[in-house]
């Protein structure tokens, strides 16, 4: 938790000064970070559960100036948190067999295969950014965007074989 907190405040003043620049160049802002897992997501309680755990975050935003107080914005960020089930999928023997809709003679030299994966979240977006200076102390920041994202989950599977049946 220490570590997470001393990422976040290094950003926010590394962003801090980012801001301190002339207004008006090309600006390009690199985005790094942790994605905590919040909810049904990160449970791993149950099958309903997302088992997700802490992953990372990347992104840039580079905004590009088309007239004065207006920048041309695009962004992109990539989210990746890896799946852990070690704790929760237990295949036993009787289980498997249990499950089966019907008799097998197998051997018990049973060879467990899980293929988890992990969640991805990727964003883009194009917009406007517009600066509206309101007083001297006061800059007011209106960004219209429009922004594709898809997500992707992991393909859990298991798969049993034996010297004799694969299933």
């Amino acid at each position: 938790m220490r570590y997470i907190l001393t990422v976040v405040l290094a950003m926010f003043l590394v962003s801090n000064l980012l801001q301190a620049q002339e207004i008006g160049a090309v600006e390009l802002q690199i985005n790094a970070g942790s994605a905590v897992p919040i909810g049904a997501l990160g449970e791993s309680k149950n099958n309903n559960s997302g088992f997700a755990q802490t992953g990372r975050i990347l992104g840039l935003n580079l905004y590009v100036p088309v007239a004065p107080k207006v920048q041309l914005t695009f962004g992109y960020s990539n989210i990746v948190m890896n799946l852990d089930r070690s704790g929760y999928d237990d295949y036993t023997e009787e289980g498997i067999r249990n499950s089966l809709t019907k008799e097998l003679y197998v051997t018990r030299n049973f060879n467990y295969k899980s293929e988890l994966g992990n969640y991805t979240n990727n964003n883009f977006l194009l917009g406007l950014n517009f600066d509206f200076q309101v007083n001297e102390k006061v800059t007011v920041y209106l960004n219209p965007t429009v922004s594709y994202s898809w997500f992707t989950i992991p393909d859990i599977s298991v798969v049993v074989t034996d010297s004799l049946y694969s299933w």
